[in-house]
């Protein structure tokens, strides 16, 4: 009975990261609550572009609206927590600093961008991305453990200590 939930709790006050492949912050749905100034850096300090690269990239921008789409704007639906502050992070844009496909070194530092920034890392990637081939999630300097360990950071940092929630996809 999501309603009744409205009711006490609708996301306000709440900083979400989307790391998947770029959100439509035009979006009549999502404009509202999209905070650009959440957006994360690349090594020079310029914004890494939360924008889909190509226009069939609608994955980003489609579980930024479950999680936060606005109420009673009159267009689309609502989201589960429509008060919260959305941004995203193309982790699949080619060539973008933090392509979860290119460089690891680059991916992981936009990861552990979530710490300051967002109370809720939503990553609904799946867990082998490209990156992982010849079995390198096996060693202690693969993909997987590399990930984990930042996220280990992350749950026990972010927040102000707190730490910052992950949640991760098993698969799409």
């Amino acid at each position: 009975n999501i309603q009744r939930i409205w009711d006490e709790y609708n996301g306000t006050g709440i900083q979400v990261g989307v790391y998947d492949d770029g959100v439509d912050f035009n979006h009549a749905d999502l404009n509202d609550n999209y905070i650009a100034g959440l957006q994360v850096l690349d090594n020079l300090g310029n914004v890494v572009d939360a924008f889909p690269d190509l226009a069939g990239d609608a994955h980003g921008t489609a579980c930024a609206g479950l999680i936060g789409a606005e109420a009673n704007n009159g267009a689309g639906g609502v989201g589960v927590a429509w008060g919260v502050d959305l941004t995203g992070v193309n982790i699949f844009g080619a060539g973008t600093y933090g392509d979860v496909n290119g460089s690891l070194a680059n991916f992981l530092a936009v990861v552990n961008q979530a710490a300051s920034r967002f109370d809720i890392s939503s990553n609904s990637w799946g867990s082998t991305p490209v990156y992982d081939l010849a079995g390198q999630s096996l060693n202690s300097t693969g993909f997987a453990n590399q990930v984990s360990a930042a996220y280990g950071v992350l749950s026990s940092t972010g927040r102000a200590g707190l730490g910052t929630i992950i949640t991760q996809a098993a698969g799409n």
